[in-house]
């Protein structure tokens, strides 16, 4: 890795902006230093995450204030992003900044170094396979893993904290907006993604034995079907062969696959398993349980995905509910969040904002990040109000709006995600309306790029469909932030590209 040429893109040091902790960013710099690295961005990233704060440490700073003396910056050519573009495609090709990345990776792979694009953006990760350009793509989870293995004892545990967070945040967020996908090559990603994880297994000496919460993850890196130490499987032999058929579903879900052949491979997969389980003592079967739920629920997740790609609103239900069970077993409150959202947005799209409201609010109860809390709590806030409980729905808004207060830059994504979600089950005129305050904010926080891809979002609903509910609400959703001045000025600007 000390060879590597790291070249990393805004949704990184966004990540880190959200989720690193003082010592985790210590510990960061201290590994990149050792390893005497660099990390490589290009004008439009410096100019897309210049307002990022470390929302963790004291007084919130600039991020790139506290990096800085690793960062490296260099100048792309508007031909070779221009270029590179005609050559990707309208359709498949990025924003101009995500591509001058590539052109900058490009060039450094071109002459003969070692080189890694640090993403989870899938047009860049699948543009970069298409055209076989000289580098290598991982996502930013994977990226402060592989720092984690370079570094000692107590920076090691503070970027293996640091990476399963952002992991978590990937996770989520891929699940979010995967209601909006149409292409398969889009929705196998977002599975992959799911599924994926990089977190190598723990080591013991020959002195001591392996622990049980240590075998639990063996068993669960089975089924995935990753190395398992040899002293590990001899402990687990007779265990594995009982949750060996979930590696069929497991493995299935990686492979663009259709509802019914999940569900029926998942569904033989369970009858299985729990043959096998019936005669085992108790201790045993508890391993087992532990060892399957973190695959279960993500199966049961992805499972709900395809559902609601095919309008199966029933379906995508269970198939949620399954999730959230599942989750709750493993105590993983990410999951458990993300499930909740998901069930909320299927109650809110069949016309049942009383229950919708009960999700949200456990969802928010769940929220571990400031924009998982914007979402659950504004989508709680529309279905209060649905619900005709204006006081809740004050409450949640208030929430909303002091979360987001000076902390503008933050909340584009988390509102660009809602707004997505409320079109996918058919609020056009509220999703409008989220993406208006997502441009207020990405206006104010002088992120021009993400603003400009509101507006074309923005330009693609239809909302010739609307309702009493709709209307009023508008005006309650405007509230959650303000912006006056040139800021304003420019905000029309931008509105005006819609007429």
């Amino acid at each position: 890795m000390s060879g590597e040429k790291w070249i990393i893109d805004s949704n990184a040091f966004i990540h880190l902006g959200q989720k690193a902790t003082a010592s985790e960013i210590r510990s960061m710099m201290g590994v990149i230093r050792t390893m005497n690295q660099r990390l490589r961005i290009t004008p439009g990233v410096r100019g897309e995450v210049a307002r990022v704060r470390c929302q963790l440490l004291d007084k919130k700073p600039l991020l790139l204030t506290k990096l800085n003396a690793v960062i490296d910056e260099t100048e792309i050519e508007d031909h070779q992003i221009q270029g590179l573009a005609e050559n990707l495609g309208e359709k498949a090709a990025p924003q101009d900044v995500d591509i001058s990345l590539m052109v900058l990776a490009a060039d450094l792979g071109r002459s003969g170094q070692d080189t890694i694009l640090v993403s989870d953006d899938f047009k860049m990760a699948k543009g970069a396979k298409t055209l076989a350009l000289p580098y290598r793509t991982c996502p930013p989870s994977t990226f402060i893993q592989k720092l984690s293995r370079q570094a000692g004892k107590d920076a090691k545990k503070d970027l293996d904290n640091l990476a399963r967070s952002i992991r978590s945040a990937e996770m989520r967020y891929t699940i979010q907006r995967a209601g909006t996908y149409n292409a398969d090559a889009k929705l196998s990603w977002m599975i992959n993604s799911l599924l994926e994880d990089d977190e190598p297994p723990e080591t013991t000496t020959k002195e001591q034995a392996p622990s049980e919460r240590k075998l639990v993850r063996a068993l669960s890196h089975f089924i995935e079907g990753k190395k398992v130490k040899a002293s590990h499987m001899e402990r687990i032999q007779d265990l594995s062969s009982i949750v060996s058929p979930l590696k069929t579903p497991y493995q299935l879900a990686k492979s663009e696959p259709e509802y019914d052949s999940l569900d029926e491979a998942l569904t033989e997969a369970r009858i299985e398993v729990g043959m096998a389980l019936a005669p085992l003592s108790e201790e045993k079967g508890d391993m087992i349980r532990k060892a399957t739920s973190s695959v279960l629920w993500r199966l049961e997740a992805a499972l709900g995905i395809l559902a609601l790609e095919a309008k199966e609103a029933k379906w995508a239900r269970r198939h949620l509910a399954k999730a959230l069970e599942t989750a709750a077993i493993a105590d993983d409150d990410d999951g458990e969040h993300h499930a909740l959202m998901h069930l909320a947005l299927i109650e809110l799209g069949e016309e049942n904002p009383s229950r919708a409201m009960t999700l949200f609010m456990a969802g928010e109860q769940e929220a571990k990040q400031d924009g998982s809390k914007i979402q659950a709590s504004l989508g709680a806030a529309m279905a209060a109000w649905m619900s005709d409980n204006e006081e809740k729905a004050e409450e949640c808004i208030e929430k909303v709006r002091a979360i987001i207060e000076n902390n503008e830059g933050e909340a584009v994504e988390p509102l660009m995600t809602l707004g997505r979600s409320l079109r996918a089950v058919g609020f056009g005129v509220l999703a409008l309306e989220v993406y208006d305050e997502a441009l207020e904010c990405a206006v104010e926080s002088n992120r021009m790029k993400m603003a400009n891809s509101i507006v074309s979002r923005m330009s693609e609903i239809d909302t010739s469909v609307s309702d009493a509910h709709q209307d009023r609400l508008k005006m309650m959703i405007d509230r959650i932030n303000s912006i006056d001045g040139d800021q304003a000025r420019l905000f029309e600007e931008k509105l005006a590209q819609l007429s």
